[in-house]
């Protein structure tokens, strides 16, 4: 819009060009003065530098709003004695300031009488006499205010009552990347950015809604500095419409960008550490200096038995939390230990605790200290129950590992003296059939098919007796090596004893032997059937081998609390006392079975120790020689591993 004084210019210098009068309204501070010195129009560069509304100065004189430096002579109100030079003065501006300008007036139109005069104003930068300025009248700033705001950080606006923007100046210390245009043009919020134009908006239609004198709501947001980047301004604003010193609204912004920025780092760094010690791996709880819950991370929730929210943690207080923790701490002590630990605020590091869940954690205290004075307390609880379990597997693994290998080492020493008994043992029966083979090949002693048939019997009993020594060496190295396959079921017990009762009672009744079987009822047992079996049969055959005609072999099969108890008594030839401690070596034979050339391989009752053994058991033999042997044998059931279960194992069990 051209205004009033550029247009009157141009008209006046004979111009119709409406570019040129827009250009210069721009560019150039112009007002037309009459011939009494007084302002009759202003445009808006004019009030913007010597920093006054047109409503205030129209009407006023010139010399009322621009000061005559003092001293200065020749200095009139009227324009014409003004015309022939420039003049340099002060003008006060709107909020109490001092500022120094340079007046220029040039008459408009032609012919020796003029009635009007156009005064243009520039800011300058210095005087060069430096006058002072007049004097303030009562209620009026003086020359200390003016200095106070040279040296202020503050970009000043000042707004007409209606919101248009009038003037934008910065002073000494204000950041040169300062908007100088802010609120300035045709669209006032131009430099503001677009996010922020709303709140801008909203905070500028509230200051010019106040109360005369009021001062509004400190605000922030973004422009475009001279720089070209956004900084960040904080705003307040009072409305002075009614202050003829102002008559407008006056804006205070500082560039806060630095601070702001720093904040927003300041709040991202935040951000990230409480992030990261949201999501560790090590329990955080933090209280504050009143032992007041503040914060606990995931890992802490957890480890307290809360699940993945820690706000169920943070939430307990007093009463509610202490049974928890008395809930959770395996021994007493360990929760006392807290409440001395927070009342010492010395640092803890590493104490162990045992949670009623299995978990045993390491816990440790940190002390908050700023200056020396105590600000709260930090918890870490780091979780060793892995830690723990991987340890005991280790020694677990080291045991077994001496073990097997004190194990083989004994299997080695065994095996040498296996081979040594074994070829003694094996011995015999081969030389006899090695022998009577001979004489067979070879014809002698054989003169008759009887003779022929007596050879082949000795053969036969002789390889029999090979056979069986070999399946009774085999069976004694699986059970003594661990590698034997148990298959554990329901057993009648007292079934199978009267089975093998059965089974032995042709050749006891061969060699007119008494066999008297007596046995209870009750619960089954669990174990092998075969290897039971097996027990059974070789106490039984030893009983009636070493049991001379008209003797007696009695079984009893008893209850037992846990299991079942078997004895079995022959009055057969006994043991010889100096020789019973020997009863359950390999190969060991008493000396009076020998006399009588009783047939054996001296490993049943090793092999019946070892059954006994695998099925929980015992077995004891008393023997008085010539009166007879009392075997006594009792089974728990329930074979036991082979290997003990490894504390891993365990823990992935709970």
């Amino acid at each position: 819009m051209i205004d009033e004084v550029t247009a009157g210019a141009v008209e006046q210098s004979g111009s119709s060009s409406a570019e040129v009068a827009r250009a210069l309204g721009v560019l150039v501070p112009m007002a037309v003065v009459d011939e009494d010195g007084r302002l009759r129009s202003v445009n808006r560069r004019w009030c913007a530098v010597v920093g006054r509304s047109a409503a205030d100065v129209v009407g006023a004189r010139w010399d009322e709003i621009i000061q005559a430096p003092a001293g200065l002579p020749g200095v009139t109100p009227e324009p014409r004695r003004l015309a022939a030079r420039s003049f340099d003065g002060r003008v006060e501006l709107g909020y109490g300031g001092w500022s120094a300008v340079t007046c220029e007036v040039a008459p408009l139109g032609e012919g020796p009488h003029h009635r009007r005069w156009l005064m243009v104003v520039h800011a300058s930068t210095e005087l060069g006499d430096d006058p002072a300025p007049p004097d303030p009248g009562p209620g009026e700033p003086g020359p200390h205010l003016r200095r106070a705001l040279d040296y202020s950080a503050d970009l000043v606006t000042i707004l007409e009552p209606d919101g248009s923007w009038r003037s934008t100046q910065t002073h000494g210390a204000a950041p040169a990347s300062l908007p100088e245009d802010l609120f300035a043009g045709d669209d006032p919020l131009a430099a503001v950015h677009p996010e922020d134009r709303g709140g801008v908006g909203d905070a500028l239609a509230e200051l010019r809604d106040l109360p005369e004198g009021s001062v509004g709501h400190r605000f922030e947001f973004r422009a475009r500095g001279a720089d070209g980047r956004w900084r960040w301004l904080e705003t307040r604003g009072a409305r002075l419409v009614e202050d003829p010193a102002v008559r407008g609204v006056v804006l205070h912004s500082r560039d806060v960008t630095e601070p702001h920025e720093a904040a927003e780092e300041l709040s991202s760094m935040a951000s990230r550490l409480t992030s990261l010690v949201s999501n560790l791996f090590v329990g955080v709880v933090m209280a504050d200096e009143h032992d007041e819950l503040i914060f606990a991370n995931r890992a802490a929730s957890e480890m307290f038995g809360l699940g993945p929210e820690p706000e169920r943690l943070t939430a307990m207080a007093g009463g509610r939390l202490t049974a928890h923790l008395q809930r959770l701490h395996r021994d007493s002590r360990a929760l006392d230990r807290i409440g001395e630990i927070v009342a010492n605020r010395a640092l803890v590091m590493e104490e162990r605790v045992e949670f009623t869940n299995g978990r045993t954690l390491a816990r440790s205290f940190v002390p908050i200290l700023d200056d020396g004075a105590y600000r709260g307390h930090l918890w870490l609880y780091r979780d060793l129950t892995d830690e723990i379990a991987v340890a005991a597997e280790r020694e677990y693994l080291l045991k077994m590992e001496k073990e097997q290998n004190a194990r083989l080492t004994e299997l080695d020493s065994l095996k040498s003296d296996l081979v040594a008994s074994v070829s003694h043992e094996l011995r015999t029966p081969l030389t006899s059939i090695v022998s009577f083979t001979h004489l067979l090949r070879d014809g002698l002693g054989a003169d008759s098919v009887a003779d022929q048939a007596e050879f082949l019997d000795i053969i036969t009993r002789n390889t029999d007796r090979l056979l069986r020594l070999v399946d009774d060496l085999l069976l004694l190295d699986r059970l003594e090596s661990n590698s034997l396959q148990v298959s554990n079921e329901w057993v009648d017990f007292p079934s199978l004893v009267e089975i093998a009762v059965s089974s032995i009672r042709p050749a006891a009744r061969d060699k007119g032997i008494t066999l008297v079987s007596e046995a209870e009822a009750g619960p089954p047992l669990v174990g092998d059937v075969d290897r039971l079996g097996q027990l059974i049969d070789n106490l039984l055959a030893n009983a009636v081998k070493f049991t001379p005609a008209k003797g007696q072999v009695r079984t009893e099969v008893t209850r037992l609390a846990e299991g079942w108890r078997l004895v079995v008594s022959d009055t057969g030839i006994g043991i010889p006392m100096d020789e019973q401690h020997e009863l359950f070596q390999r190969f060991y034979r008493a000396s009076n079975a020998r006399q009588a050339s009783a047939s054996g391989s001296g490993l049943g009752l090793l092999i019946a120790l070892r059954i006994t053994e695998l099925h929980q058991g015992t077995i004891q033999v008393r023997s008085v020689e010539g009166r007879g042997t009392t075997v006594t044998v009792e089974l728990r059931g329930a074979a036991r591993p082979s290997l003990p279960p490894s504390p891993l194992s365990e823990a992935a069990s709970q």
